[in-house]
């Protein structure tokens, strides 16, 4: 009877010992799936920040290129403005001494 006890204690701490290995790795895989799942919603948020930064940083390029083009157009209709109005004085200054 004693051999029989213990036969039946050694099977049923071995089923508690295996339900708690299989409880255990349930709870490891669901782990691993919660761990997966913010990983890749991390990703997702980091893709979109540096997609806006990027898009950002490439807007403000574009402004400042066409701001030199605007300047650069505006320093030669300046230049252009100047020798008109240097022809202009010069030829009044030119009929002013034939006078």
């Amino acid at each position: 009877m004693k051999e029989y006890h213990r036969t039946i204690t050694y099977w049923v701490s071995i089923i508690i010992i295996t339900i708690m290995f299989g409880v255990l790795y349930s709870y490891s895989k669901e782990m691993e799936r919660i761990v997966y799942h913010t990983h890749e919603k991390s990703n997702r948020q980091i893709q979109l920040t540096v997609d806006h930064w990027h898009k950002q940083i490439t807007l403000k390029n574009k402004k400042i290129k066409l701001l030199e083009n605007q300047m650069i157009e505006l320093e030669e209709h300046h230049k252009q403005e100047i020798g008109e109005c240097v022809e202009f004085y010069a030829q009044a200054l030119e009929e002013a001494k034939g006078n």
